[in-house]
């Protein structure tokens, strides 16, 4: 398919530029170190609800953590194994019995599912909770011990989540899952962490024995960077759906593939042989494993965040990952850099308008972006997602923040420093920049997980998607 052929089909849906679909999202690595912490303050007396049905309100004080880029403040610990976060007051419903997949619009809405399943806490078990450390690198630990089943009510299943502070990280940890009934392993368990919104989640299994004795399951929050989807070569971004599910690319206007993949795999296109067609790549956070039109390369370790882009200016996507435990950009055959600290977000793009993407960090404790050897600036705020895109035609990646609470774009141009503000979206929307007219400049645009749409400002709505997909333009 022509360029020209393209714009008629697709009409407002085409990019030709760069842009770039924006969204927190979790690294989820099924294989991360196991290392069993035991809780040492006992519930003994829920908020609400009984042992069989019930919660518990766990107020975090100035235990400092985000969840999907948003405060907690507040936990609601589910005797069915499962905790709902509260933005500032008691979290949503905590009584559900009956599990589901992820993401569900039904209520608990924005759960972390330990291994949420009808368990009875008064046949047997108890839950925990512990703040271990020193702050601000503190970890908040919640246990269930020794749990049964609702059906069997003999059992003696041990798990639990563990929460970190600065760097928000979630860590599951399974030290019994075996028991010779049929709830092992997860059997009739939805495992996995669900959006506020409830229109995304990274899901680990539903009501399938996935789990074992010993395993742990990391959760590393980062926002997804990739480096092209021009999948057909003719110099226009396509717009992109990876569905896990089926572990289908869906390129509009072009074609479907299904690929073999692994649980938690991170998709990754780019042009990773500098032939100018972009290549349905991903990275397996349990191997650190790249899988590329070059081949299969090992890079990267456990919590590391992938950052592929073209670094050089060679027109070719780097390998790349920026490792959160020490702020280390590690590019692949290149270099690499320190730059950045647990808790910061890293953005690369072409700020300067030289051809190579920049090491951008933006650090949502202070609102403040951070450019590898050129200057630092405040914009935005704490729960804000950081964009990137060139919104004024001036050759550069300008860089802002889309604020979900009152669904305003706020750009800042690299060009002359000057900024832009725009109300477009709605909570849960993922931000979709592109140059979607093809006149050099980025739109404003978002896609909708809850009805599929891709929604460009001043254009007609485009239904190309599902829920849990994600969506990617670049």
């Amino acid at each position: 398919m022509n360029k020209a052929t393209k714009i008629i089909l697709i009409a407002a849906l085409t990019a030709f530029l760069g842009g770039q679909a924006f969204a927190y999202k979790y690294v989820m690595n099924d294989a991360a170190t196991f290392s069993y912490v035991s809780a040492t303050t006992q519930i003994t007396t829920l908020t609400s609800g009984d042992f069989d049905d019930g919660y518990y309100d766990y107020a975090l004080g100035d235990f400092d953590f985000y969840y999907y880029g948003r405060k907690v403040t507040h936990m609601r610990i589910s005797t069915n194994g499962y905790i709902v976060f509260g933005f500032g007051s008691a979290a949503g419903s905590g009584l559900a019995f009956t599990n589901t997949t992820l993401p569900d619009n039904a209520t608990p809405d924005g759960m972390a599912a330990v291994n949420w399943a009808d368990w009875d806490l008064t046949a047997s078990g108890t839950m925990w909770y512990d703040v271990v450390g020193t702050a601000p690198n503190r970890t908040l630990v919640i246990e269930w011990r020794d749990i049964a089943s609702l059906e069997q009510g003999t059992e003696n299943y041990k798990f639990e989540a563990i929460f970190y502070e600065t760097s928000n990280e979630i860590r599951f940890q399974y030290e019994d899952v075996l028991e010779a009934t049929s709830h092992d392993f997860g059997n009739k368990s939805t495992v996995g962490v669900e959006h506020p919104t409830s229109l995304q989640a990274e899901l680990f299994s539903f009501n399938s024995p996935e789990l074992s004795d010993g395993q742990a399951i990391l959760f590393t929050p980062f926002v997804h960077v990739y480096d092209s989807t021009d999948f057909d070569g003719d110099g226009a971004a396509d717009p992109t759906i990876w569905r896990a599910s089926d572990s289908t690319w869906y390129v509009y206007g072009v074609r479907a593939w299904t690929v073999s993949a692994n649980k938690g795999d991170i998709p990754v296109p780019g042009d990773y042989d500098g032939d100018g067609i972009a290549y349905r790549a991903t990275y397996t956070p349990s191997t650190s494993t790249w899988h590329t039109e070059i081949g299969d390369i090992v890079y990267g370790t456990e919590g590391d965040i992938p950052v592929p882009a073209d670094y050089d200016g060679d027109g070719v996507t780097d390998i790349a990952v920026w490792r959160p435990s020490d702020g280390t950009w590690y590019i692949y055959g290149f270099r690499a850099n320190t730059y950045g600290t647990a808790g910061d977000i890293p953005v690369p793009g072409d700020v300067d308008g030289d051809g190579a993407d920049e090491l951008v960090i933006w650090r949502p404790s202070s609102g403040t972006w951070f450019i590898f050897g050129w200057r630092a600036f405040s914009y935005g705020t704490a729960g804000d997602l950081p964009i990137r895109g060139d919104f004024n035609a001036a050759g550069k990646d300008d860089l802002g923040v889309w604020r979900y609470s009152d669904t305003i774009w706020y750009i800042r141009f690299m060009e002359n420093f000057g900024t832009y503000a725009y109300t477009y979206g709605a909570d849960g929307d993922i931000p979709v920049t592109g140059d979607y007219n093809g006149i050099g400049r980025n739109e404003v645009a978002f896609w909708r997980p809850s009805d599929g749409t891709w929604n460009i400002r001043g254009a007609v709505a485009v239904t190309y998607g599902i829920i849990a997909d994600v969506p990617m333009l670049r």
